[in-house]
């Protein structure tokens, strides 16, 4: 738990935990995700340069299923 002190702020948390208890959750877990989810903030996402493209899909082949249904 405390370490969501570096990320968000000490009144966020300390709502997300009473939401938490209010809904029978009790794990540090369960804090950050309701953090997550009800937080108004746009979270970054990061992209994956390091990871590889994808060629194109062929779909041409599809077209021969025309009717077949």
């Amino acid at each position: 738990m405390l370490m969501l002190y570096s990320e968000y702020p000490a009144e966020e948390i300390e709502a997300a935990a009473e939401l938490a208890l209010e809904r029978h959750l009790s794990t540090s877990e369960a804090v950050h995700h309701l953090l997550i989810y009800t937080n108004d903030r746009p979270r970054d996402i990061e992209s994956l340069n390091n990871w590889s493209k994808l060629p194109a899909p062929d779909i041409s082949i599809y077209g021969q299923l025309e009717g077949v249904l």
